[in-house]
């Protein structure tokens, strides 16, 4: 039935090949797109089983053994959710059957319809529409993106992320948006188009971005995981005012009483520390003064837990290079780690190896009436940066000036 196919399907393999690719294809005919049911060939066969999508071999007949797996079918603007169905008959000594969903709107008989399997998920696309087949040459169009991913083992998002990031890196250095330390964020930020607010979800299509200064003798080699705020319910104090009254210090700078302090699970100067307390799920901010310990505030071990999962589900930790110049700071980014599903259960014990610790950033602001009030930056939990592997799967080291996508 390939043989019938309107194009010739052996440049339609030069060109996946060239992204390094590998397809197996589907000739519809006028019986086949009437009735929605195409033969599943052995060389799609031994290509779905090969991609690890389904064993037709292992497959019993009859309706009550249909399978649907997710599909995607890419267009010359866009990608369409869609699924097939593959199952074997109980006539016909059970012939091997297949169906994508909404196939008849994106084919005609005799097309060749290619499939791909891209981290684990399906994609098809018609090799016979000209606008979706022009559009392989188009570095912004769907179809480029999607096989760049299969031959890359990058995702959609990734290789879209990674190719904003590589232009970025080309560009060499770039002057911050601010002299604050937060610069190196806010300046990624601004160049990827990613405005700021205050949700909790990730920075880019489901992908976290976190970037720093390498070797910057004044940062601290930590790098924060998230922001959680106590669970006062269960806090001995209730609020960050409570704690700025009872822990703050006077700043000579600003002649404000602030907090600003790193809290592991050694006692700070303050006499602050973190401790697990395993019987009831919690990781406690204790104080201890002339070997009287007290806690202070306390975080559900579990909803730390969670907002890790949640916010670091896949993560790229973008470096920069930094140099100061005519009294702004300038930033190169030029490596990309990147991590993902991160070990959940190891949160407890990473806090009691002081691997991860909690920042207070706590300070006195006046109201225009002249009233004090707390302001609160965060309650920032950090991870040292050569723990990194014990928290997360091996990343992936990227050198953004090599890599080629």
């Amino acid at each position: 039935m390939l043989t019938k196919a309107d194009i010739s399907i052996s440049e339609v393999i030069a060109s996946l090949s060239s992204f390094r690719v590998e397809a197996g294809f589907l000739v519809p005919t006028p019986t086949g797109l009437e009735k929605s049911i195409l033969d599943a060939h052995e060389d799609l066969r031994i290509f779905l089983a090969k991609s690890g999508l389904h064993y037709f071999d292992h497959q019993g007949q009859g309706p009550e053994n249909k399978v649907k797996i997710p599909a995607n079918i890419i267009t010359e603007s866009g990608v369409i959710g869609s699924f097939a169905s593959l199952y074997r008959p109980n006539t016909k000594s059970g012939d091997p059957r297949i169906w994508i969903s909404k196939l008849n709107a994106h084919s005609k008989p005799w097309n060749l319809i290619a499939l791909f399997v891209s981290n684990g998920q399906l994609f098809v696309f018609n090799a016979s529409d000209p606008t979706v087949w022009k559009s392989m040459n188009n570095t912004n169009s769907p179809l480029y993106l999607a096989l760049m991913s299969a031959g890359s083992n990058y995702s959609l998002v990734e290789t879209e992320l990674l190719r904003k990031l590589k232009e970025i890196e080309a560009a060499g250095f770039v002057r911050s948006t601010t002299n604050a330390a937060s610069g190196v964020g806010d300046t990624l930020e601004k160049l990827l188009g990613i405005s700021r607010n205050s949700s909790k979800n990730p920075d880019y299509k489901g992908i976290e971005i976190k970037a720093s200064r390498r070797n910057n003798p004044n940062q601290t080699q930590r790098s924060v995981l998230f922001s959680m705020v106590p669970n006062w319910g269960i806090s001995e104090l209730k609020n960050g005012a409570e704690i700025l009254e009872t822990y703050g210090y006077l700043s000579p700078a600003t002649k404000q009483v602030e907090l600003y302090v790193t809290v592991k699970h050694q006692p700070n100067r303050q006499g602050l520390f973190l401790d697990l307390d395993a019987k009831n799920g919690l990781i406690v901010n204790v104080h201890q003064c002339n070997g009287t310990r007290k806690p202070v505030v306390s975080w559900k071990l579990n909803e730390l837990q969670e907002e890790l999962s949640k916010k670091h589900k896949q993560t790229f930790w973008v470096k920069a290079k930094n140099r100061p110049e005519s009294g702004h700071e300038y930033f190169h980014y030029f490596e990309v780690m990147a991590t993902a599903s991160p070990f959940v259960s190891y949160f407890g014990p990473l806090v009691l190896s002081s691997q991860i610790s909690m920042d207070y950033t706590l300070s006195t602001k006046l109201r225009p009436s002249g009233a004090p009030f707390a302001r609160d930056h965060g309650y920032l939990w950090k991870i040292a940066n050569n723990s990194f592997e014990s928290l997360f799967p091996p990343p992936r080291i990227i050198d953004l000036a090599k890599l080629t996508i």
